[in-house]
């Protein structure tokens, strides 16, 4: 038996919630456990662990303490959601205000061009959109 497969049946055994000790492990475990210092001291460390996790109680957290924690940081996340909200209105005025201007211009030169500046400005303002909604939804900045 190798390390690797040694160390995945323990996890398999820890994972269902069965008893981890010496006695409880098949022949080839046992057999591998004697040649083997670095897996048992991998099966005393697992041992350890679910002594601990037995042996821990169960508090109830007090409900003011509870409150206190669940409201942290609450006014920081809305401010947050502010200034976000202020930063992609200036996002879109940056983009939108030199688009416009050259849309204005375009006014002015024959209708093929304007076309052509139009198409590409609307090419670009799509990419820019989708780009920062996807932006927000991923990781919700601007």
């Amino acid at each position: 038996m190798t390390c690797e497969v040694f160390r995945d049946s323990l996890d398999k055994m820890a994972d269902s919630r069965q008893s981890i000790n010496k006695d409880d492990l098949s022949s080839e475990m046992r057999s591998h456990l004697l040649s083997c210092a670095s897996c048992t001291a991998h099966l005393e460390s697992v041992s350890y662990v679910e002594d601990i996790l037995i042996n821990m109680q169960s508090d109830n957290i007090p409900s003011e303490l509870y409150e206190n924690l669940v409201g942290f940081g609450k006014e920081y996340r809305v401010k947050a959601g502010l200034v976000s909200s202020k930063l992609l209105v200036f996002y879109i005025l940056k983009v939108l205000l030199p688009a416009l201007s050259i849309w204005t211009i375009a006014l002015f030169i024959p209708y093929t061009a304007r076309t052509m500046v139009e198409i590409v400005l609307t090419i670009f303002a799509m990419v820019l959109v989708f780009e920062k909604i996807g932006r927000r939804l991923v990781t919700d900045r601007v």
